[in-house]
């Protein structure tokens, strides 16, 4: 499939980073979680105001024909950890199960005394792990994995660590009854699918990145579609990737109503990072609309430098259809020229502009630097 063009490679961050399989590791404090990845946002595109496409985007269903590129969307696949139900736990594989494993993981600490309570308690765990789909279980002979034990800080066995993101959300020791087992694996689960839905969204970013839009609808669509399998965040980060799409397939009015639909729906999250960057990318877009030929908001300048309308439109446009670092330029221009006009317009549209690029777009981070400068002359 086509890649995005270079002016549009920028995706809206994912609501929170997750694997891009099954995203909970179920295992012990000895490493912390990678930074979060920002993901990037698609603008750069001239629109029509009316297509055929409308709102199919808000009930999740993909798009083909028109825009759309590829076929049926994978689902998020694998990492380099095996993919067993059951497997033992030692010094020598615990690293690679801890840092590279994309599955929920429980461990259970035992000694595999036979009749012990350690190794009854560890095949309870088992039983209740063999029918909770999305959890496997990792077990670790304490005799024959001393100095892991040690490291792990042991206190009773059995222990089962419960880990998500590389960091212990859960544990459990001693004499295990029935109901706690239950509950600790059912809990493992129930993370393992609110982090499926975050993968599911990164995955869907990803696409939209290479520009696989159908592919990227399909997995927004899989969200929407099954709304109680997944956390408000995830569903509000769908909507705003649905709203991309329909930006990425020069459907402005589309996007306006998933836009409008995110507000009116979703007012808890709209501070989100991905959900406002979508909802800015959309606004502006709306904007540039009525924003007026290019050419001759070029000609207005050349005329008069200190029209400042005419640059905040031409800034305005220009970033509709990507020209990021020419559009922040200009938008400091005014800045820099007129602090006053419009109650510090200049400033308050570069602002739009970083929030709706995030704050490690290259463009973005050397217009910072440019307007700290500003600030203090």
């Amino acid at each position: 499939a086509s890649r995005v063009p270079r002016h549009a490679e920028h995706l809206v961050p994912s609501a929170r980073p997750a694997s891009a399989n099954v995203p909970l590791v179920i295992a012990s404090t000895m490493s912390s979680a990678p930074p979060p990845r920002q993901a990037r946002c698609v603008v750069g595109c001239a629109f029509t105001k009316r297509t055929t496409l409308s709102m199919r985007y808000m009930s999740g269903t993909p798009l083909a024909g028109e825009g759309a590129i590829g076929g049926p969307a994978d689902t998020p696949s694998g990492g380099n950890m095996p993919m067993e139900k059951f497997f033992d736990v030692t010094s020598a594989n615990f690293s690679q199960i801890l840092n590279d494993s994309t599955q929920p993981v429980i461990i259970i600490c035992y000694v595999p005394e036979e009749g012990g309570n350690s190794n009854t308690i560890r095949q309870k765990m088992e039983a209740e792990v063999s029918k909770t789909p999305g959890v496997v279980l990792g077990r670790l002979d304490v005799e024959q994995n001393q100095e892991l034990a040690q490291q792990l800080q042991l206190q009773q066995i059995p222990t089962a660590f419960a880990i998500h993101q590389k960091k212990v959300v859960q544990k459990l020791e001693g004499n295990l009854n029935d109901t706690e087992i239950g509950g600790f694996v059912a809990n493992c689960a129930h993370l393992a699918k609110l982090a499926l839905g975050e993968g599911i969204v990164q995955q869907a970013a990803e696409h939209l990145t290479n520009g696989q839009v159908q592919e990227a609808l399909a997995l927004y669509g899989d969200i929407l579609k099954n709304p109680k399998d997944h956390s408000e965040v995830v569903r509000a980060s769908a909507m705003a990737g649905m709203a991309m799409c329909a930006l990425f397939l020069k459907d402005l009015e589309g996007a306006k109503g998933v836009a409008d639909a995110l507000r009116a729906n979703y007012k808890t999250m709209l501070f989100e990072a991905i959900v406002k960057q979508a909802l800015t990318a959309v606004d502006m877009a709306l904007e540039a609309e009525d924003c007026g030929d290019e050419e001759d908001l070029e000609m207005a300048l050349e005329t008069d430098a200190n029209d400042h309308d005419s640059r905040n439109k031409l800034a305005i446009l220009l970033y509709s259809k990507g020209d990021f670092k020419a559009a922040l330029n200009h938008a400091l221009d005014i800045m820099k020229r007129d602090r006053k006009w419009n109650d510090d317009g200049g400033r308050k549209l570069a602002l739009q502009f970083f929030e709706s690029l995030g704050g490690q777009h290259p463009d973005v981070i050397e217009a910072r630097k440019r307007l700290s400068t500003l600030l203090f002359i």
